[in-house]
């Protein structure tokens, strides 16, 4: 499998071949849905049932034009031609296909957030009650820590102790939740490239694709980092015109590269994809089934 350099390198040489399609598309594609989420708000200010309706409807068809999007830049970074109207055009294409495969995922990461959000609550509320509750009427915390002999500095001192164990181990009450944003990754490049996957089996192959490369993943975007905080001093500008694309087809390049390992690896058969089986290597007899 190719390095998160090579990855980076070829994603940037493929936006360039086409930088016209890789800027345009998602920009174009954004617009529309602006404008059309201006019109659901104007509906439902006039017509409230009419306009909730308006909206339900914009949010599916949004979630299909992102699988569509993503498709246009795995085409993108595998230097494939890319029209400009493909992902409006193919939006009645498998339309309930995708929007179930993408429903299926948000319900998922909802489920996985409210997994990691609730402990993270009750640890706040534990910790932070507690100091603030027992910290300034005794001075005491923790079974009477006593730092300066003076309650109410005393006091002071364990709310900024617990202030700081929280946003300390806070983040710790997130990490199952983002491990999983990971392993879901590829499900809308699943859904768009390969149409004869079932909406919920997207999910289980992401997550077989994503198998040990998670880190990598994560150590990829925040490669970005420094991008990122560019796109914001330029107000957005740098991140529609460089940044945006660049990401995309990184994130395109890293599913090409991480399926194509993961079929090498035997972790996903290239039937379950709907790909044809790639003959084997000169001088090796093919498999009897």
């Amino acid at each position: 499998m190719k390095t998160r350099q090579e990855i980076k390198a070829l994603a940037k040489e493929s936006v360039a071949m086409q930088r016209d399609k890789a800027i345009l598309i998602p920009f174009l594609v954004g617009l529309i849905m602006l404008a059309a989420s201006v019109l659901g708000t104007l509906a439902a200010n006039r017509v409230p049932v009419a306009g909730s309706l308006i909206n339900i409807a914009l949010s599916g068809i949004t979630m299909v034009l992102a699988v569509n999007i993503s498709k246009s830049f795995y085409k993108i970074y595998n230097r494939e031609a890319v029209e400009l109207s493909e992902p409006l055009k193919d939006l009645g294409v498998n339309f309930f296909r995708k929007l179930g495969g993408s429903w299926w995922m948000s319900l998922w990461v909802f489920l996985w957030s409210l997994i990691t959000l609730i402990p993270g609550i009750i640890f706040i509320s534990v910790v932070l009650g507690n100091a603030l509750i027992g910290g300034l009427s005794t001075g005491l915390y923790s079974g009477g820590m006593v730092y300066f002999g003076d309650p109410y500095l005393d006091g002071v001192f364990n709310i900024l102790t617990s202030y700081f164990w929280v946003f300390l181990l806070i983040p710790l009450f997130f990490i199952p939740g983002i491990i999983k944003m990971y392993s879901y990754m590829f499900t809308l490049n699943i859904l768009a490239v390969h149409p004869e996957v079932k909406a919920t089996q997207a999910l289980k192959l992401s997550m077989r694709i994503t198998k040990g490369h998670r880190w990598e993943l994560f150590v990829m975007h925040l490669s970005f980092l420094g991008w990122t905080l560019l796109s914001g001093l330029t107000f957005g500008i740098l991140a529609i015109v460089y940044v945006g694309p660049y990401m995309s087809a990184t994130d395109a390049g890293f599913f090409t590269e991480m399926r194509d390992e993961a079929i090498a690896a035997g972790r996903v058969d290239a039937s379950e994809l709907g790909m044809a089986m790639q003959p084997p290597p000169p001088g090796i007899p093919p498999e009897i089934k």
